[in-house]
């Protein structure tokens, strides 16, 4: 899994093959477009998007946007979500984020949840645009 996400990083990012140290390759996660993005070019609302609630929205999340893609077609998408201000700072310590970092964590990737600081109201809550990236342990020598 390491070796198709980290290929579909660098293709994403524009990189040419070569020795990519883990810092590189962080800075390319880094990078990536932010939720909004997408919304905008697709002329999608904010208010539209799923709300990342549960371990149940979590665990669909990592299957539809990493692991069927990058199994299927060896890409994946940071899609974008809502998640609200009462559970932001719980959600790394929900039972499907633990799960899901000790999973990774053998293939040399760790989850991160990237959110803009500006909240809005939706359905009678504070929520952020965010989404999910996996940030690389090691490095990576890219030879194609």
């Amino acid at each position: 899994m390491f070796e198709a996400y980290v290929k579909a990083l660098i293709k994403k990012g524009d990189m040419q093959p070569g020795s990519y140290e883990a810092p590189d390759l962080n800075t390319a996660v880094l990078a990536l477009p932010p939720a909004e993005t997408w919304t905008i070019r697709e002329g999608v609302d904010l208010r539209a998007l799923p709300v990342m609630s549960s371990d149940d929205v979590l665990r669909e999340y990592m299957s539809v946007n990493y692991f069927t893609m990058l199994r299927d077609e060896g890409d994946f998408w940071n899609g974008p979500f809502l998640i609200p201000r009462r559970i932001l700072d719980k959600a790394t310590n929900w039972s499907a984020w633990l799960e899901l970092a000790a999973y990774l964590e053998g293939y040399s990737l760790r989850p991160m949840l990237v959110f803009r600081n500006m909240p809005f109201a939706h359905e009678g809550e504070d929520v952020y645009p965010g989404d999910i990236r996996l940030s690389c342990m090691k490095g990576f020598i890219w030879t194609d």
